[in-house]
């Protein structure tokens, strides 16, 4: 069971074409989705965090651990 190892955060994010959201497309690329991303870990005041992603969640989590590699302890792209 994956949330007896710890905190588990699941975070889904709005950003064209998703429904609910009202972004420009422009507005919203994968640096940006990353860095809302670690700004949540820094939030929750989390440290060394597994980052699992689907497709373009793969993505985020591959740019998360290359913008802040001591926050990031393994990350799982599933693409």
């Amino acid at each position: 069971n994956i949330a007896s190892a710890g905190r588990v955060c699941n975070r889904a994010h709005a950003c064209p074409p998703n429904p609910g959201s009202d972004a420009p497309v422009a507005a919203c690329t994968i640096d940006d989705m990353a860095r809302d991303a670690l700004a949540v870990v820094d939030e929750l005041q989390l440290a060394d965090v597994h980052v699992v992603g689907q497709s373009m969640g793969g993505m985020i989590a591959q740019r998360m651990a290359v913008l802040e590699p001591d926050a990031v302890r393994s990350r799982k792209p599933s693409l």
